[in-house]
């Protein structure tokens, strides 16, 4: 019997591709939201940010990354 072969073993580098897309294209949306409710690091002495960074940014990528296993 032959075993069929899904969509990310047979094309790696566009799935990798399509992620990169889904995380660029939802990226203003998760950053808009983070701002919107509050879910961001303030700099202090102990950061070398120079303004406030979102907390969930990661979360957008890890999200992109579920969604194309999905798919």
């Amino acid at each position: 019997m032959e075993q069929t072969i899904g969509f990310l073993e047979r094309f790696p580098y566009l799935t990798a591709l399509i992620t990169f897309i889904i995380g660029l294209i939802t990226m203003p949306f998760v950053l808009n939201f983070a701002k919107s409710r509050n879910m961001v690091v303030r700099p202090n002495k102990r950061t070398s940010h120079t303004g406030s960074v979102p907390n969930i940014g990661g979360l957008n990528i890890f999200a992109s990354l579920i969604l194309i296993f999905i798919i």
